[in-house]
């Protein structure tokens, strides 16, 4: 007899196109095989079609989900002070959802937590085991967006914001019983003074299906620099507004020839007036399908300063056997050898010469991209990791 799962997650994963909704729609698919499942989601303007595909693919035993979409702007953030939560709790949180949540966990085996922000919604005495799925370190996100804020009086608010994340994630984390965090989030915990011996490793993959389309023909793609990730998401808009005006200037004077296309959903205003006064900028918004896009670009980046766990965007680019140049952040987690898998770059100096070298070599081209997707075909598939999450949660419920 299958067990019960609730699982309950901030949006609704279908179709996946970034890296978090590709993870956790992953999950579901495995779950959906393995357990009897129940499905509460909150809805952040996503169309009906796709949430109908969902529950057509997934076929939940219960299902709920009302939009909880509550901006990111300066009255918020007042609001969640007055209410004593961080941020991103109160803008996730909906007295109806809560009581949907209490009602469908008090039959059900484990009760599955997707993203910390979540937590908010288990019940303080909970009637089944409790399972908290990371995506990030969440605190470390404000943590470190603070350190690059140019601004004083944002510089002080995130710092300040950080702290109150941290100290509900340290709570959640107590009050679970199995806590899954990659690998670098969980040091970084310990550090903060956690019990981690309850955590489990994970890691966000991508489309790995990938690794089975036919290889790179670099002597055909023009010298198009690519860079796929959601444009809503913060350390996203800042690595790339960092790129666009301390390194890709440059590039193009160095070499007119060369071209960069940003794809990603929801544009940015930020990005959109950046890319306008910089030439060779191509802003696509939301691709459908990447697979033309991959197989016209020499050249995959990831210009991240601040964020934590592993980006998914590297991961995807590896599976297609495109050169990677990224920052040393945006690697966190990832077990790539540089200068072999990919090729890592910091200052802008660093990241002119890399990209003007790939540019003009495709034999380097070639080989960074054919030894990265080597690599990843070797240790970063979906079939296993889903596998030992598995067996982790089963291993719970057998104690």
């Amino acid at each position: 007899m299958k067990k019960r799962m609730l699982f309950i997650t901030h949006e609704i994963p279908f179709p996946p196109a970034s890296g978090g909704t590709i993870k956790t729609w992953k999950l579901l698919e495995y779950f959906a095989q393995t357990h009897e499942l129940s499905l509460v989601c909150l809805k952040k303007g996503q169309t009906s079609e796709g949430e109908a595909d969902m529950l057509d693919k997934l076929r939940p035993a219960r299902y709920f989900s009302k939009a909880v979409d509550i901006p990111r702007n300066a009255s918020s953030y007042l609001q969640s002070i007055l209410k004593r939560t961080p941020l991103p709790i109160y803008r996730n949180y909906d007295k109806e959802v809560a009581e949907v949540v209490n009602e469908y966990a008090m039959d059900c085996d484990i009760l599955f937590v997707d993203h910390y922000e979540m937590f908010c919604y288990v019940p303080e005495v909970p009637p089944c085991k409790v399972v908290l799925h990371t995506h990030n370190a969440e605190f470390l996100l404000w943590k470190r967006h603070s350190i690059e804020e140019t601004s004083w009086p944002k510089k002080l608010v995130t710092r300040w914001e950080a702290g109150r994340v941290l100290r509900k994630e340290k709570e959640y984390i107590r009050r679970s019983d199995l806590v899954l965090a990659s690998e670098n989030d969980r040091d970084v915990l310990k550090r903060e003074g956690l019990d981690t011996s309850h955590f489990t490793g994970t890691y966000h993959l991508g489309n790995d299906e990938m690794l089975s389309w036919p290889e790179m023909d670099f002597s055909h793609t023009p010298k198009q620099v690519l860079f796929v990730g959601s444009l809503w998401w913060e350390p996203n808009i800042d690595g790339l507004l960092w790129f666009l005006s301390h390194v890709w200037a440059q590039v193009v004077q160095k070499d007119p020839g060369i071209h960069l296309v940003i794809a990603g959903k929801q544009r940015d205003n930020r990005i959109e007036k950046a890319s306008k006064s910089i030439p060779n900028v191509e802003i696509a918004g939301f691709v459908e399908d990447l697979g033309p896009l991959y197989a016209h670009s020499r050249i995959a980046i990831a210009p991240l300063r601040y964020g934590s766990g592993m980006k998914v965007k590297v991961l995807n680019y590896l599976y297609r056997g495109i050169p990677v140049v990224a920052s040393p952040v945006a690697l966190e987690g990832i077990p790539v050898q540089a200068g072999k898998d990919l090729l890592v770059a910091e200052s802008p100096e660093q990241w002119i010469e890399t990209i003007l070298r790939l540019a003009g070599d495709i034999q380097l081209c070639s080989q960074i991209g054919k030894t990265g997707r080597q690599t990843a075909a070797l240790k970063l598939t979906w079939m296993a990791h889903l596998k030992e999450i598995g067996d982790a949660i089963d291993a719970l419920l057998d104690q």
